[in-house]
């Protein structure tokens, strides 16, 4: 008799172990579509390398040290006009065509909302500009920092003319390939 048992409890447990591996085994549908998942991130893993190659400044097709200096100049420029070389509307008029194609519309705007009313225009002269690269590692997303400095006449009623110093501080995302500022951040500082 307790032959029989050893028997019988050796037989539920071969059944119990061989309904446990069988639910164990993973099942097709699961398998496959892991296998399709792991596909789709190699691919889009092959497909970012490929842009981050093509985006790489040091590609054999882009000349990474002419376009900054051409981009530095360009934008030193446009900053040195806007703030401090506009003093009448035929300034601005004549020199509004160049400070949108360097600075783009949106920041040529908020520049010039920030430096004239009307036919009063606010900055007296530039005292400094300077236009600085982080390091490049994407063509089409650069950033730069810009700061300048310039003098603005007020009037208060103790004196006719007082002249104040300020900063502007830039940073801007900038496409190196299209030469075009994508997105800029600014921080205005008073120095008098």
């Amino acid at each position: 008799m307790n032959q029989k048992k050893v028997a019988i409890i050796l037989v539920v447990v071969t059944i119990a172990s061989c309904l446990f591996t069988i639910r164990s085994i993973p099942k097709r549908t699961g398998l496959n579509t892991t296998k399709e998942q792991l596909s789709e991130v190699k691919k889009q893993i092959k497909e970012k390398r490929k842009e981050v190659k093509k985006n790489s400044p040091l590609s054999n097709d882009f000349n990474l040290v002419s376009t900054q200096r051409e981009v530095q100049n360009n934008l030193k420029h446009a900053f040195e006009v806007t703030y401090g070389g506009l003093h009448s509307k035929e300034d601005l008029n004549t020199n509004m065509a160049m400070l949108e194609r360097t600075l783009g519309t949106k920041l040529t705007k908020e520049i010039l909302e920030n430096i004239h009313r009307q036919d009063n225009f606010f900055v007296s002269k530039n005292d400094s500009t300077t236009v600085a690269f982080e390091n490049v590692t994407d063509k089409t997303d650069a950033i730069i920092h810009v700061t300048t400095r310039y003098e603005v006449n007020g009037t208060t009623e103790e004196k006719e003319e007082q002249a104040k110093t300020y900063s502007q501080v830039y940073t801007l995302h900038y496409n190196l390939l299209n030469k075009r500022v994508l997105s800029y951040e600014n921080e205005r500082l008073v120095q008098n």
